[in-house]
């Protein structure tokens, strides 16, 4: 996956490809070192490390002296790491921001959305307790950032919200705490995103047909991961419900 995007042979490569393949190194690697994903930091360093060898063959067959070759190694490496520590730095600064925000309501919130996946507003509303007009006045404030914190989307007269990238790399980072739970999975929230999907389906396909629309929509989702035995069938019959209610909000 890492070596098609971003491995370069220099013996190939016009400068394009270089600046574009060296850019999307770079910006892979500060996220998952700002995210601490090892493993995936450890298969990026495996699959791209013919570059090394490409770009030492490169310079051992160029015509220059070897005190030119040293000046242009150590040129492009502070350049390398001036690069990586300015995007490393642009990442906490989006975390610092975060920080920031001074509602009282932001940890209920994230964690909220984190558990759910996507939430309708009143029932975000409900879940950390404030009125629907009051959610409208919190949300503006946790969105008053470079980048914003939770990902809001129309449909029709409703409101769904989800958390953002940049959120959940504030979550790993300093509420780490609420992680494992997420990361078990539960049956809840699978019911919770099928409720939500009966509403915005019915909503978005009452003139074009169900059938169609529904594959788009589920496919800008992750479904949850437990799908099986009884606890689905439990799931199952809990949903009926809940798109028959959805049906009457249509």
């Amino acid at each position: 996956m890492y070596k098609e995007k971003y491995a370069i042979n220099f013996f190939k490569a016009g400068q394009d490809e270089m600046r574009e393949k060296t850019q999307g190194f770079s910006r892979i690697m500060v996220e998952l070192i700002a995210e601490a994903a090892f493993g995936e930091l450890e298969k990026l360093q495996q699959e791209c490390k013919q570059m090394r060898y490409s770009a030492q063959g490169y310079l051992e067959d160029s015509k220059v002296s070897p005190e030119e070759k040293n000046t242009l190694v150590n040129i492009g490496y502070i350049n390398a790491l001036l690069d990586v520590e300015q995007m490393y730095l642009q990442k906490l600064a989006i975390q610092n921001e975060m920080q920031q925000i001074k509602t009282r309501y932001k940890n209920a919130i994230l964690t909220a959305l984190v558990k759910a996946g996507t939430m309708l507003h009143k029932d975000l509303a409900c879940a950390i307790g404030v009125s629907a007009s009051g959610l409208t006045a919190v949300i503006k404030q946790m969105n008053a950032t470079s980048v914003p914190t939770i990902r809001v989307e129309e449909v029709s007269k409703y409101k769904l919200y989800s958390i953002t990238p940049a959120a959940y790399q504030y979550i790993t980072h300093y509420m780490p705490g609420i992680l494992p739970e997420i990361e078990m999975g539960n049956r809840e929230k699978e019911v919770y995103f099928d409720y939500v999907m009966a509403v915005r389906s019915i909503k978005q396909n009452r003139k074009t047909g169900i059938a169609g629309k529904e594959r788009d929509i589920r496919a800008d989702y992750v479904m949850a991961p437990n799908r099986g035995g009884n606890k689905f069938m439990d799931g199952q019959a809990k949903l009926g419900g809940m798109i028959e209610f959805s049906q009457k909000l249509a």
